[in-house]
């Protein structure tokens, strides 16, 4: 149970740093379409490699693209349908 809870906890930290950090760099170098198309694409390996780990070390490095990729696509699809 302690554990889960910090995965859970490593998962928010990582997706704070992608929405305060990175999501302004990548922006900037990369338009909406290609951001969006990018997230799926890690996010769906991701999940893929999440089905394949057999322990938590693993995991952890799995979840570091997932978070990538949630954190980048949740901001950038509310920026492109506001804009729409």
């Amino acid at each position: 149970m302690q554990s889960t809870a910090y995965v859970l906890t490593y998962v928010g930290i990582l997706s704070v740093l992608v929405q305060g950090v990175a999501i302004g760099w990548i922006t900037k170098h990369l338009s909406d379409t290609r951001i969006i198309m990018a997230a799926v694409t890690l996010m769906c390996a991701s999940l893929l490699a999440w089905a394949f780990v057999p322990n938590l070390p693993l995991l952890l490095l799995v979840l570091a693209p997932m978070s990538l990729a949630g954190g980048t696509f949740g901001t950038v699809i509310n920026s492109a349908i506001t804009r729409r």
